[in-house]
């Protein structure tokens, strides 16, 4: 995967990100477990291809927060930790939205399965 195709698949995975929590905004629970069916997917993808550091592990710097949630899930997801529980410990402390709630719940998932 050449340079391009990773920045590409950067921001797919933006997009895909963004698009689940505006279909959790939208109410559209179907929607956004579709989306986030396939964001799963492609997450597998690229660490079966050996180049899911590459494209997630900058997104954990993103501006957008679903982002950064989305990058440390992913990586958490294939035994990444660097770096990923000081992203979701950051989300956890913003007021308003889902994040915070979900970055606590998939912190304390993680310290009780240690």
């Amino acid at each position: 995967m050449d340079e391009s195709e990773i920045l590409k698949a950067r921001d797919d995975f933006r997009t895909q990100a963004t698009a689940v929590w505006a279909s959790l905004r939208e109410g559209d629970s179907a929607k956004a477990n579709a989306n986030t069916d396939e964001a799963d997917a492609q997450v597998e993808r690229w660490a079966a291809d050996g180049v899911l550091l590459a494209i997630v592990r900058p997104l954990l710097d993103d501006a957008a927060p679903v982002v950064r949630y989305a990058a440390a899930a992913g990586l958490l997801g294939h035994g990444i930790d660097k770096d990923c529980e000081q992203v979701l410990e950051e989300l956890q402390s913003d007021p308003k939205g889902l994040i915070a709630p979900t970055a606590r719940l998939l912190l304390m998932t993680r310290k009780r399965n240690r």
